[in-house]
């Protein structure tokens, strides 16, 4: 594994920018194709009756003898190399005596041939064949033979390739060598959110770039300059480097401690600082392992919400400033952080802002409906992975809603393990699919239905739309969970620091609850969350209606000026803008409030982390 911390050259085939490969080029295939064995040797069958003849030993060869041979010389399928191991088992001679022949043909060489054997000893000896019993072993042709001997006879040289070559390349080696180690001397920085999967990219500051680097190099080495070209060249096909974007969703804690750390003068305390941070660091990676790795008869999930997605979508420059119509997306990744993201194992629910809230009803009726709608034979323990936004997911209600599907849920299904990660290092796998959707949105310029956003949506996951189906009911789990369980000040955990919630069933079938503060150390206890009283059978689960939510004035007469300089004052005849319409025709109410997605808890934990 590459160091991080230094740059280093790349390996074939994973640089920068792909290089040719000739081994892969079709003549190249050809070639080795046409230098490769067409089948196994055969036994010589020549006779060798004459008294001249009888000193080829061609018959005592054995079949390994003729199967070393025959794969010792197809081993490489290079002609060079086979041209070379030719002359390796043969003997050139200048003739000694020319004797008149009837085809006028006049002998140049005398030739002998050999055939490594294997002796009584073990060892190999070289024992005289004849041409026939040389060619057929190798199943090479006669004319092959006469021309490789010939040709080094002549020219006393093993055969070469003429063709083809760089033959510039040794000319400028020397400023290739200083461009190179000037490259190696920069200093890489850790990436932001980085795939492991990439392990083979390196990233230098944002700041930088090719042609920056080029007048460094040509400023610091005087008498040596090279073109731009032969120097992104080398940057391109040598090393695989990139230029990191200024990131934009860092941790706080992670940036303030690093600030400190570079401004503070006191060794015990820069000290201090950095183990701070490196504990910080090791937490997040210890999350990162859990979400990466899964055992037999486990199954992963993981979940969050989208950036909330405008309707309207227009180019206009008016849009900046106008209130506009929301269009939510819940997006749950089934599998680990190493799993390939399919149609199969991605759900998406999608929903309207005039339909439902965004709040933790919502998010609990999606993971419970994911969770009903998913095969669970041969699992015992499901895992959940996702922020700690107290307003959806790191509340009462979503282990209401878990306490009460693992009671019902198979018997064969035993825990249920829910993580949240340290924060400011939240990415998990819905996070890729948000930012594959996007890259998508950008291309669009105007938008303005939801089967627009649809489209997108269907080539990247299996869509849920809550707005237009009954498939996937909302449910009032606050209601229920403020009758049945306790307050979170009265749990046997503080719920803010809990990074692992561990939900188990009880012999009397009763759920467990278990809250850590750590995601490997165990110190917890198990105990109930219902009141004296409660349980959780005897609850009630009322479906909320859909469309009662009112959208504000100020934000409808925002929607109807933005379509008025869009599609013109008679954009209510336009049947694709009927939902507009709709919405600005429903009744007002002046104090209708939304339970918008919500950090503060994340804050609060982030503040106490060190206390």
């Amino acid at each position: 594994m590459q160091n991080n911390n230094i740059i280093s050259i790349a390996t074939p085939g994973n640089a920068r920018k792909k290089t040719a490969v000739p081994s892969q080029w079709k003549r190249e295939k050809e070639k080795r194709r046409r230098h490769s064995s067409t089948g196994f040797p055969t036994r010589p069958k020549c006779e060798h009756n004459n008294s001249n003849q009888r000193q080829y030993q061609c018959k005592t060869l054995t079949m390994q003898d003729l199967r070393r041979a025959h794969q010792m010389f197809y081993d490489l399928p290079d002609k060079i190399k086979q041209d070379e191991i030719i002359l390796r088992f043969v003997v050139i001679s200048p003739i000694h005596r020319n004797r008149s022949r009837k085809d006028c043909f006049e002998k140049q060489v005398s030739i002998k041939y050999f055939m490594p054997k294997l002796n009584a000893n073990g060892g190999r000896e070289n024992v005289l064949v004849c041409k026939k019993a040389f060619t057929d072993i190798f199943r090479i042709s006669k004319k092959r033979v006469d021309f490789v001997c010939k040709n080094y006879f002549k020219t006393g040289q093993s055969p070469k390739e003429n063709r083809g070559g760089q033959r510039p390349a040794p000319k400028y080696e020397i400023q290739r060598e200083m461009v190179k180690a000037f490259i190696l001397k920069l200093k890489p920085i850790e990436s932001h959110y980085c795939r492991e999967k990439n392990t083979n990219r390196q990233y230098l500051p944002s700041e930088m770039s090719i042609s920056s680097l080029y007048k460094v190099f040509n400023d610091t080495t005087p008498g040596q300059d090279v073109k731009y070209d032969f120097f992104r060249s080398i940057f391109c096909t040598d090393f695989n480097i990139g230029f990191g974007s200024p990131a934009t969703d860092c941790c706080s804690l992670c940036i303030s401690l690093t600030q400190k750390i570079k401004v503070t003068r006191c060794l015990i305390e820069k000290r201090e600082l950095s183990t701070k941070l490196e504990v910080h660091k090791k937490k997040a990676d210890a999350f990162y392992k859990l979400l990466q790795n899964e055992n037999d008869g486990e199954i992963t999930f993981s979940f969050d919400c989208q950036k909330n997605l405008v309707l309207p979508k227009v180019p206009d420059q008016s849009a900046y400033y106008s209130r506009q119509l929301y269009l939510y997306n819940f997006t749950v990744c089934q599998g680990t952080s190493k799993s390939k993201q399919l149609k199969e194992n991605t759900f998406m629910y999608l929903w309207l802002e005039t339909d439902y809230k965004k709040g933790s009803n919502e998010i609990a009726s999606f993971v419970y409906h994911c969770l009903k709608n998913t095969n669970l034979m041969n699992i015992h323990t499901i895992r959940l992975f996702s922020d700690g936004c107290g307003g959806q997911n790191k509340n009462q209600v979503m282990l209401f809603m878990l306490s009460k599907f693992l009671q019902e849920c198979p018997s064969h299904i035993k825990n249920v393990n829910y993580f949240y990660p340290i924060v400011g290092h939240s990415f998990i796998p819905p996070d890729r699919i948000f930012g594959r959707l996007e890259k998508q949105f950008k291309k669009i310029a105007c938008m303005t239905s939801i089967n627009d956003y649809l489209k997108i949506f269907e080539t990247v996951g299996t869509v849920i739309n809550v707005s237009s189906t009954n498939v996937c009911k909302v449910y009032d789990w606050k209601s229920s969970c403020l009758n049945i369980l306790k307050p979170p000040a009265n749990w046997h955990f503080k719920f803010a620091p809990t990074k692992r919630i561990l939900l188990s069933k009880s012999k009397q079938n009763n759920v467990l609850v278990r809250g850590e503060p750590h995601y490997y150390l165990n110190v917890g206890q198990e105990r109930g969350l219902c009141k004296r009283g409660k349980t959780l059978t005897s609850m009630k689960l009322n479906v909320l209606n859909k469309g009662v939510q009112n959208i504000k004035t100020a934000k409808k007469t925002d929607v109807d000026n933005l379509l008025k300089k869009h599609f013109g004052c008679d954009w209510r005849n336009l049947p694709d803008l009927e939902y507009y319409k709709t919405v600005i025709n429903m009744d007002n109410e002046e104090n209708n409030e939304q339970d918008y997605e919500s950090d503060f808890g994340d804050i609060n934990e982030e503040n106490a982390e060190f206390d």
